[in-house]
């Protein structure tokens, strides 16, 4: 799969309602990030990237090591994001 570069020059092509949505597909570059904070746009993240980040938090910072635990935590998280978006 290809990924595609966000730049200050591509931007306003993926911005809808004062919402950015980063997939898993895309590269920001760092000025991106703050043109688009400046502008009070949201960044929105695909469901994909939420849960890899919670899974991150859960080993992290809440040291939790129980694969098992984690699995269960990320299937719940699943359920609430299909039924929320």
């Amino acid at each position: 799969m290809k990924k595609k570069l966000i730049t200050l020059n591509n931007i306003e092509e993926f911005i809808e309602d004062k919402k950015f949505t980063v997939s898993k597909e895309m590269i920001l570059q760092p000025s991106v990030k703050d043109y688009l904070k400046n502008r009070g746009i949201s960044i929105i993240y695909s469901n994909e990237n939420i849960l890899k980040k919670a899974e991150e938090i859960l080993k992290n910072e809440f040291k939790i090591k129980n694969n098992e635990v984690i699995i269960d935590v990320i299937e719940r998280l699943k359920g609430v994001l299909k039924n929320e978006y």
